[in-house]
């Protein structure tokens, strides 16, 4: 499925600053990449993922990032959370960080460098369920921003009262750019078994490079743990944004719909075909 777009204007997001970014060897499974990216705020945000290249699920995944200037001090240092609770073999989380007014001041005009290290996880092997469906119904762009709209159908046997779906960007060298994500129910809704969500998920996406030509989409869905009731996911539905025009030579595209259209064409022409014969055959007819 293609989805085709302009990329969005008028970000407040600059180009990657040139920072350099120090990843941190980790003894596990857990491989993480990361973006530095600095507004006219002044604001310095780290955009990252960490992927679990393991065959366990993993959980409670942590990621600790410090902020250096030049001379090697401590600017910031922040531990934050992976979104997802739960991050199945194969499958990536987003994570962001970020610092603000002087110390993000501090930390450009010093040509600082990020540390990102993975600080905790725990082996997660019962997993989650993977039972929920994102049903893409499509996008709209405006002047500032562009949005993915759609439902989520619960194929589970459980009821659900905390969904979010993700968003995540990437740019044309699969590098992250942006984030965002929506609540799919209101409070005091609930997701039946075999359900599927009333409302739309509308999730509004600003896209961090403007000068972009193609853009790729990873929708991910997670309910959220409550007591005794364990999670569940989706597959992690992709989109491709185009900035115009059809997918580059030798990229996967939908066929089915150049199919249709040629059976609707061949059935006009048929159509069109079979009255004139019989109008035909009426005027001779007539004729005789």
């Amino acid at each position: 499925m293609f989805l085709f777009l302009s990329c969005v204007a008028g970000s407040t997001l600059l180009p990657p600053f040139t920072a350099r970014i120090v990843v941190a060897e980790t003894a596990g499974p857990l491989y993480v990449k990361f973006r530095v990216l600095y507004t006219d705020t002044p604001s310095v945000w780290v955009f990252g993922e960490v992927i679990n290249n393991g065959s366990v699920p993993v959980k409670n995944v942590n990621v600790t990032i410090t902020f250096y200037d030049n001379q090697g001090f401590v600017i910031n240092q922040t531990k934050v959370a992976t979104k997802l609770e739960v991050i199945l073999p194969s499958r990536r989380s987003p994570v962001t960080a970020s610092i603000a007014d002087d110390l993000a001041r501090r930390y450009l005009e010093n040509n600082g460098r990020c540390e990102v290290e993975i600080s905790e996880y725990e082996d997660y092997p019962q997993g989650i369920e993977t039972n929920l469906i994102i049903l893409p119904q499509g996008t709209s762009l405006t002047e500032s921003n562009a949005s993915i709209y759609g439902y989520v159908y619960n194929n589970s046997s459980k009821t659900f009262a905390v969904i979010e779906v993700w968003a995540l960007l990437y740019d044309e060298k699969g590098i992250r750019t942006a984030d965002t994500f929506f609540y799919v129910l209101a409070p005091g809704n609930y997701l039946v078994p075999g359900g599927q969500t009333q409302e739309m998920f509308v999730i509004n996406t600003v896209f961090a490079n403007d000068a972009c030509e193609r853009l790729a989409c990873i929708l991910l869905v997670e309910t959220k743990q409550r007591g005794n009731q364990s999670g569940c996911q989706g597959d992690q539905e992709v989109l491709f944004f185009l900035k115009g025009g059809p997918p580059p030579t030798g990229e996967s595209f939908d066929f089915r719909w150049l199919v249709l259209a040629a059976v609707v064409l061949l059935t006009v022409i048929g159509s069109v075909y079979f009255v004139r014969k019989r109008r035909q055959k009426r005027v001779r007819h007539v004729r005789s």
